[in-house]
């Protein structure tokens, strides 16, 4: 493996140590963990207010979800799509690799929730 995605790997799993603790420190005070990315940059990141968003639809409250992630639904939709496609090629011992069309979607998801997301901010 090349000294680059060694140094990727290691730090993309630090990043996700950093965002568990975070996750672990703040469900721990019995609170909703709120973005990292938004405490750390000042910016909100496209899957802020996500879970708060998912609690409101789960209660009926559509028009709180909107406010808090106009964008969950599909992001929700394409993160259990991801999850099915990764499945079945893990249970059919093949190479577990979402498609093009897959990482383009995605792309165009989350560009578009972030784009929401800063226009949300702009107008607070």
């Amino acid at each position: 493996m090349h000294i680059s995605h060694k140094m990727l790997r290691c730090t993309a799993m630090a990043m996700m140590v950093v965002y568990g603790v975070w996750q672990l420190y703040w469900l721990s005070s019995c609170c909703l963990p709120p973005s990292l990315f938004l405490a750390i940059t000042g910016m909100p990141a496209p899957s802020t207010g996500g879970t708060r968003s998912i609690l409101c639809l789960i209660r009926g409250d559509f028009y709180g979800s909107l406010h808090h992630n106009p964008m969950t639904i599909p992001i929700a939709c394409m993160t259990c799509y991801s999850l099915w496609i990764v499945g079945v090629q893990a249970a059919r011992r093949e190479q577990v690799r979402l498609s093009n069309r897959i990482g383009i979607s995605w792309v165009a998801v989350l560009s578009l929730a972030w784009i929401f997301k800063l226009l949300q901010a702009c107008m607070s």
